[in-house]
């Protein structure tokens, strides 16, 4: 049950009296006194009295204790200072209700005194205690017979959570820091305030771009450890016994029943379960334990020393060895290694690739290195060259070069080398000729080796593709997968060439079920690369213009991944940005690309910071934060990936947003159709379509005639849209124009519908259509609410039929700061000629200084370029 509704069951209780008391027991810091407080402020608001009493332990032993000031017993006659405290209470004020905060904390006479006012219809009472304490005889007999109503208080729900931790700082979180908080606190808004206090102190937790967003993991705060340290010394008090099975289930949880009872014995285990240290729940007929909340299993193994760690690690090794229990190997390895225990070649080399399926790029090298020390062979080699270079180590991995090519002992297994130090130059060290070079070299190698030949071509069609050579991809791809099955890296090569190839030249339909990946996969290579070909099968639905198959795609993301402080959490998370954006929902898109991009800028150099920076300014772009916007892209250029060459036309097209943000709509349009050119002369009609289209938005006409041959080439919504919208455009045919809204709506493109829109009512607006432009502007503002869109085609209709383009180049540049020589230089005019554009705009517009430029066009940022 939410806050909300527990609050109003309170509530409900006071005013009817359906129960004569109500009992809140939850966790520490699941914000029970929080809940009471809140319930008594509402009853106070709502004309009732209240008489709130703390109890604690100082004052268990003194008679009415928690009684103080007006309220005071009456001498040593208990029964006398009863009557009196009750009577205080009853004459309080209207309504009245006796809160009682901490109850099991309270002395004998005083639980006496609250079980009598419950049973007195005239008071409400309100108490709490912590879950697996013991009331008060006298309270506890009540509770039996149901006359107190117990509610359990849980930790908070992802809503309330949300609420309090934004209050609690002051401004927004990003989604991924909230929700891993809330996972790791379990809603407990206690723990959630101590880590935030503890992170803010330490600069883990920071203010960037008016959303808090952490730098690195929480780590648990100094006064978080003391709550949580008292919970446990109250709980396992001196017992050896207890303590040494607590720190034996924090260091291997969640850890089978039979594995915990037979180092500890099933009686320990049992009062661990009492004392409420060990939670415990059955999954597919096995029976797990886990510590009794996150943040307690993570205070016990700091606290823990290497040689305790150490000889508890040994003793883990040895039951679950003895009991024959169900633990993953990579756990079972884990602990051999904590141990100091000899390791096993191939368990390792087995723990390393199972690690890396999980996308453990710390595991996958930590167990590929013990295997390597153990005397494993190539694969353990090869596992952790692949790691190292997935962990942005490309220096480190290169250096393995030599070790891993002598650890190969067949010609396939030095082609697998070569694909895996390939990959690593053309992505990690930013050197693709290094990377083609290298796979050449290698061809040379194997001479007519047919299998060996295909694994090698996969790679390169994978590299040409990214060169901008997706027809040259699109041929050594099909070619490499003719005959038997590639090897992982092989096939996840070939796919990605033919993912991107289908994308730039269009050819594909990204909504056929059998585009790109259809289902889990479990290889390293694959579980690693698949999140490239995701992205490609991303591109490739933007580009054909139908984002209702992008779920389809998000879906194949491994569930979780995005929560998580790593670099595929980073990754998922990035995709999910990049969904957002295509579908024109540039609020949240903004907010999910400025946290991510942030992450990456500080340690990606495989292009996936790049990416994100280039999404994130295009959604600055098309939200009309022209500032922001010049400053991403800034920084989006500065990490331009040289081996990704095919989004040089989305680098154009983003330049060109940027541009039209800032009011250069003139040379948006030109910079747009260069880009447009670029991608034709080298095939990738996909992105022509694109930047053809952006030049239609803003206005261009002039290319429904190439845009026509694009819809007739290519597969897609989107260029036979775009061509219709050019036609409509030219034709200023309003009703064709809002037919072609509807249909981007319809295929959740609302960048694109909100355009073709703004262009039907500035025809509706210039032919005196007015009910017919009110129709369009309801559906307009519709759009703009629920996305955040404030394109540069919907800001220019304010003057759409005042001034002319040139006029409102002119004054959305002034509007920003700019002097008329700045402005002259930027529109290559004549400074003559931009002062003239000012005074005429001017007097249409109605003002009588440039100042007042900005206010009339909305835009908030005016600092100068």
């Amino acid at each position: 049950m939410g806050r909300t509704k527990l609050l109003s069951s309170i509530l409900q209780t006071f005013r009817e009296r359906s129960h004569p008391g109500v009992l809140l027991v939850g966790a520490a810091g699941v914000g029970k006194t929080r809940l009471a407080h809140e319930a008594a402020s509402v009853w106070q608001r709502l004309g009732g009295t209240v008489t709130w009493l703390a109890a604690s332990e100082a004052l268990r032993d003194r008679p009415f204790g928690v009684f103080t000031g007006s309220l005071r017993p009456v001498g040593g006659d208990a029964l006398a200072s009863m009557d009196r405290l009750a009577t205080a209470v009853r004459k309080a004020g209207l309504r009245p209700v006796l809160v009682v905060d901490d109850v099991p904390r309270t002395d004998y006479l005083t639980a006496v005194l609250i079980a009598r006012m419950i049973r007195e219809p005239t008071v409400g009472v309100l108490l709490t205690a912590r879950g697996g304490e013991s009331l008060p005889l006298p309270l506890d007999a009540l509770w039996l017979e149901g006359t107190l109503h117990r509610i359990d208080v849980g930790g908070l729900n992802e809503s309330e959570f949300e609420t309090f931790v934004r209050a609690a700082l002051g401004g927004p979180v990003e989604t991924s820091g909230l929700a891993r908080l809330r996972k790791v606190s379990e809603g407990n808004a206690l723990y959630a305030r101590l880590t935030i206090e503890g992170d803010h102190d330490a600069g883990r937790l920071v203010q960037a771009h008016g959303t808090w967003r952490w730098r690195e993991p929480s780590k648990l705060s100094a006064a978080l450890a003391d709550v949580l340290d008292r919970r446990i010394g109250e709980a396992l008090g001196t017992g050896e016994w207890l303590r040494d099975a607590a720190d034996v289930l924090a260091l291997a949880e969640p850890l089978e029943v039979g594995v915990l009872s037979a180092l500890a014995g099933a009686r320990t285990v049992e009062r661990l379960e009492d004392l409420g240290m060990v939670q415990v729940d059955t999954t597919d007929g096995t029976t797990w334990c886990r510590t009794a909340h996150p943040l307690v299993g993570e205070l016990l193994r700091t606290q823990m020393g290497s040689l305790r760690m150490r000889r508890l690690s040994g003793d883990l090794v040895d039951a679950v060895q003895r009991t024959a229990a169900p633990v993953d190997p990579g756990r079972l390895l884990g602990f051999i290694l904590d141990a100091g225990r000899p390791v096993d070649p191939r368990m390792a080399q087995e723990a390393a690739s199972a690690a890396l399926n999980r996308l453990d790029l710390a595991g996958g090298i930590r167990f590929a290195r013990a295997a390597i020390d153990a005397g494993a062979g190539f694969g353990a080699h090869l596992d952790l060259v692949f790691a190292l270079s997935w962990s942005n180590c490309g220096e480190e991995a290169a250096a393995w070069a030599d070790d891993l090519l002598e650890a190969s002992s067949s010609p396939m297994e030095r082609v697998f080398a070569a694909q895996v130090l390939a990959g690593n130059a053309f992505f990690v060290l930013g050197e693709p000729k290094a990377a083609l070079r290298l796979l050449e070299e290698q061809l040379a190698l194997v001479g007519d080796d047919d299998a060996a030949t295909r694994e090698l071509q996969a790679m390169q069609a994978w590299f040409e593709t990214f060169m901008a050579r997706p027809g040259r991809g699109l041929e050594l791809a099909r070619e490499a997968s003719r005959g038997m099955p590639l090897g992982a890296i092989g096939a996840t090569s070939a796919l990605a060439a033919e993912t991107y190839a289908g994308a730039l030249r269009a050819d594909v339909d990204p909504a056929d079920p059998a585009f790109g990946l259809q289902d889990e996969v479990s290889t390293p290579a694959l579980s690693s690369l698949q999140f490239a070909i995701l992205e490609g099968q991303l591109y490739a639905v933007n580009v054909a213009g139908d984002l209702t198959s992008a779920d389809r795609v998000l879906a194949l993301i491994p569930a979780g991944v995005h929560l998580d402080l790593s670099f595929f959490g980073d990754i998922s998370r990035a995709l999910r940005g990049f969904t957002q954006f295509f579908r024109g929902d540039v609020t949240t898109a903004a907010s999910t690309l400025q946290e991510t991009a942030a992450s990456l800028r500080a340690y990606d150099r495989t292009g996936w910071a790049f990416l994100a920076a280039l999404h994130l300014t295009q959604a600055l772009a098309l939200a009309g934060r022209a500032t922001d916007a010049r400053t991403a892209w800034d920084q989006c250029l500065a990490l331009q990936h040289p081996g990704f060459v095919y989004r040089g036309p989305d680098v154009m097209l983003t330049d060109a947003w940027v541009a039209a943000a800032g009011g250069e709509i003139s040379r948006a349009i030109d910079v747009a159709r260069e880009a447009a050119q670029r991608a034709a002369t080298t095939g990738m009609y996909g992105p022509e379509t694109l930047c053809l289209h952006a030049a239609v938005r803003l206005g261009d006409s002039t290319a429904a005639s190439r845009l026509s041959e694009l819809a007739a080439a290519t597969m897609g919504p989107r260029a036979p849209l775009a061509a219709r919208h050019a036609r409509a455009l030219a034709d200023r045919d309003a009703v064709a124009l809002q037919a072609v809204s509807r249909e981007f709506y319809r295929r959740q493109d609302l960048a694109a519908a909100l355009d073709a829109e703004v262009h039907a009512l500035i025809i509706l607006r210039s032919d005196g259509l007015s009910g017919a432009a009110l129709t369009s502007q309801s559906r307009l503002s519709a759009i703009t609410a629920a996305t955040g869109l404030r394109t540069p085609t919907l800001t220019s209709t304010r003057f759409g039929a005042v001034l002319s383009r040139r006029e409102y180049e002119v004054v959305a540049l002034a509007a920003r700061g700019l002097t008329n020589r700045d402005i002259a230089g930027r529109l290559v005019l004549s400074v003559r000629t931009v002062e003239g554009h000012v005074y005429r705009a001017a007097q249409k517009l109605g003002v009588s200084h440039r100042r007042e430029f900005a206010a009339l066009l909305g835009r908030p940022d005016t600092t100068n370029a």
